[in-house]
C-alpha cells in the first residue's frame, strides 16, 4: 500500500511512466496510488497527507480537528483560503 506524491516521494516522469504502464493509478493531479492496492481505503487512510499535499495553506477544522482524520462517512473538513471546491 503506497502512496505517491509527485515532488515529495516519486518523480514527475516516473509517475507518469509507471501510469501509463498500468502499475500506478493517478486520482488527481500529482497523486497517485499503486493499481494493486484498494483506491478507497488508501484514500481514507492517507486523506489528512492529501489534503495537506493539494491544499498546503489549508488547516484541518470542526470534527475533522477532533478526530485528526475523516469522519465515518468520509469528509474532511479543511479550512482556509482556496480558490476552488475539489472533491477527491
Amino acid at each position: 500500500m503506497a502512496l505517491h506524491l509527485v515532488g515529495e516521494t516519486i518523480d514527475r516522469a516516473r509517475a507518469h511512466a509507471a501510469a501509463q504502464t498500468g502499475d500506478l493509478v493517478a486520482l488527481v493531479r500529482g497523486v497517485y496510488v499503486d493499481a494493486a492496492d484498494d483506491i478507497d481505503a488508501m484514500v481514507m487512510a492517507h486523506a489528512v497527507r492529501i489534503a495537506a499535499y493539494l491544499y498546503p495553506r489549508a488547516y484541518l477544522s470542526g470534527a475533522s480537528a477532533l478526530l485528526l482524520a475523516p469522519t465515518a462517512d468520509g469528509r474532511l473538513f479543511l479550512s482556509g483560503r482556496r480558490n476552488q471546491r475539489t472533491r477527491i
